[in-house]
């Protein structure tokens, strides 16, 4: 029987971020997984389903796997349903919205099929039918029982078992380019995997050396299935929490490429009383595997059945170490948080083994559009020059301001295709609007999976003069107003160059001086540079009226990959771009629904 708790995400930060409680004696959480929505469900058991509204089914006895199908979700254990966002079976599902099929993880392709991994690979159709298409009548088998799975950008399909990975064409065969794999001794209890934007593999794991204690591990493999060396040297990286028994249960992906690694700390020397000391733990590394030591709080704990009674101490660095008699089963991320899952035996409950879900807080941020598959796609803001434009504008009258480049960014590895609605297939389009347009252009990824992202671009009248023949200009003047100019063509790129903006003093980025207080009677967020252009780094003044809600940051490349990502308070300055080479950046910053761009220029 599972045990299931859904609720709106907005509501659970509200009310557990940072916070924990524990549900139903003799219960377990065994995975948890959040919408692209917000919503997030927690499955497991034994014992009964619960959900916000209080709805019950008491035919299951364990929940093993949970992914997302749009507004429903699909849960695998001992069979498999699929349920609305209410928590009711989908009846347009199997029968009675249950299939009779039972395993450990499930995925949703874009296309509404279903795989399942339990011992081997089954690929169901969206209403729950088996699809013979796939593999042999369906079934897709390895040497080794399948537990997990992943899906790769190009639709193929890695599994893992105990110590084992191993991956499938998108039809089920076996994916002969995929033979190099070597497992280091001493590494087993593969548990998860996530397949990074660049299609390389991570899979977590525990290594237990010949003579020792055994402890988190990491490993990242190439696409032919080697060890990656460029990932801690040799592939491998290993996490020692205490000295004790370390077992790791679940990895996931920032959008930043960063790796957070969750699972279970052992706190204390063995043979354990009868409640053990154990702990959750979450530990974060670059991505070259090195531990980020940015990441993690500071936590003392209480040691317990000793004599006299112990307290440890974490210092917080790279890692957080959560509470006692605390075991990891499941991770999930959503913007700013993270979610952990599994079990609790509180040393005041007799030793009853509890269901148990807890939150903290993460530095990561919201990504940028999502289809229901995953890919995730944007179309950074651009300008029509490198001075004296706002962005998204092009400047008739102008004609080196009147054409501007969109460009579709992806996070994930392709093949992609694109479909302009002007009917361009290319990554990037130049267009000459003469009125306001919007550009939408949808991707599609080798799997069939597809997003559509949008940008409008506006124009700005920049002609002036008897016959218009001439620009209009916004003259910076430091000892008062800016003043209005109109001059020809070819004296634009001096003004330019001089601090000038294209367009009159009203319409143009830089208006007469004001407050920022006057700034923020119309705006709720307003973000201010300093030593922009810079030769070394730039200074970012965040100021808003909402002074509760945290501020994300992303800085882009003119290519638009993501350079970095911040999480800070509202009303706080900050340097950044220190290390950057030479060249244009784009930052942009976003406080719920408010949200600006600025441009940063780095100079030789």
């Amino acid at each position: 029987m599972k045990k299931l708790f859904l609720f709106n995400a907005f509501y659970l930060l509200l009310i557990i971020a940072g916070y924990s409680q524990y549900f139903g004696i003799s219960q377990t959480y065994n995975d948890i997984a959040v919408s692209r929505q917000g919503k997030i469900v927690a499955v497991g058991g034994p014992g009964r389903m619960i959900t916000s509204l209080g709805i019950y089914y008491n035919d299951w006895s364990t929940g093993m796997g949970i992914d997302w199908q749009g507004e429903k979700f699909i849960v695998i254990g001992d069979k498999m349903g699929r349920f609305n966002t209410d928590g009711t079976p989908d009846q347009s599902f199997g029968t009675g919205g249950t299939v009779s099929i039972a395993g450990t993880d499930v995925k949703v392709l874009c296309n509404g099929k279903i795989l399942t991994a339990g011992g081997s690979i089954t690929r169901l159709l969206p209403d729950g039918a088996t699809d013979p298409s796939f593999g042999t009548n369906g079934v897709a088998s390895a040497s080794f029982p399948i537990t997990k799975i992943a899906v790769t950008p190009d639709a193929k399909i890695v599994a893992i078992g105990d110590h084992q990975v191993t991956r499938f064409n998108e039809n089920g065969t076996p994916d002969p380019s995929f033979t190099q794999v070597v497992i280091p001794n001493g590494v087993n209890n593969f548990s998860e995997l996530a397949i990074q934007t660049d299609g390389k593999i991570l899979v977590s794991a525990t290594y237990t050396p010949a003579n020792g204690t055994s402890a988190f591990a990491l490993l990242r493999f190439n696409a032919d299935g080697s060890l990656d060396n460029s990932f801690s040297g040799d592939g491998m990286v290993t996490l020692d929490i205490n000295h004790y028994n370390d077992y790791a249960v679940s990895v996931g992906l920032q959008a930043d490429g960063k790796i957070l690694l969750a699972g279970t700390a052992g706190l204390f020397q063995c043979p354990c009383p009868t409640v053990p000391n154990i702990s959750m733990a979450v530990a974060r590394f670059t991505a070259d595997g090195t531990l980020d030591e940015s990441f993690g709080e500071p936590t003392t704990l209480n040691i317990y059945n000793t004599a006299p009674p112990n307290e440890i101490s974490f210092d917080g660095k790279g890692k957080t170490v959560l509470g006692s008699f605390l075991r990891a089963t499941a991770m999930a991320l959503y913007q700013d948080s993270i979610y952990l899952v599994g079990t609790t035996t509180p040393a005041t409950k007799g030793g009853s083994t509890y269901a148990y879900m807890t939150s903290l807080h993460n530095d990561t941020y919201p990504l940028p559009a999502f289809n229901a598959a995953g890919i995730s796609a944007t179309i950074p803001d651009t300008y029509a020059l490198l001075k004296g434009t706002s962005p998204n504008t092009v400047y008739l009258g102008y004609a080196p301001a009147s054409g501007i480049t969109l460009t579709a960014q992806t996070d994930n590895t392709g093949p992609y295709t694109y479909a302009w609605n002007t009917g361009a297939t290319t990554k990037s389009i130049t267009v000459s609007p003469t009125t306001s347009t919007t550009y939408s252009v949808t991707i599609t990824q080798g799997s069939g999976c597809s997003v559509t992202i949008s940008k409008t671009i506006a124009v700005a009248d920049v002609r002036c003069g008897n016959k218009n023949d001439k620009v209009e200009l916004c003259q910076a003047n430091p000892s008062g107003k800016p003043n209005n100019i109109c001059v020809s063509g070819s004296a634009v790129p001096a003004q330019l160059a001089r601090g000038a903006y294209l367009g009159n003093c009203i319409t143009s980025p830089q208006q007469e001086p004001v407050t920022k207080s006057d700034f923020l009677k119309g705006n709720g967020l307003k973000v201010f540079t300093f030593n922009n252009p810079s030769h070394s780094a730039f200074t970012v003044d965040v100021q808003s009226i909402n002074s509760d809600e945290k501020v994300y940051i992303q800085i882009y490349s003119a290519e638009g990959k993501v350079k970095e990502a911040l999480t800070i308070n509202p009303n706080t300055r900050l340097e950044v771009g220190s290390n950057y080479p030479a060249g244009l950046y784009f930052a942009e910053v976003m406080q719920g629904e408010q949200h600006q761009t600025i441009r940063l220029l780095k100079l030789k």
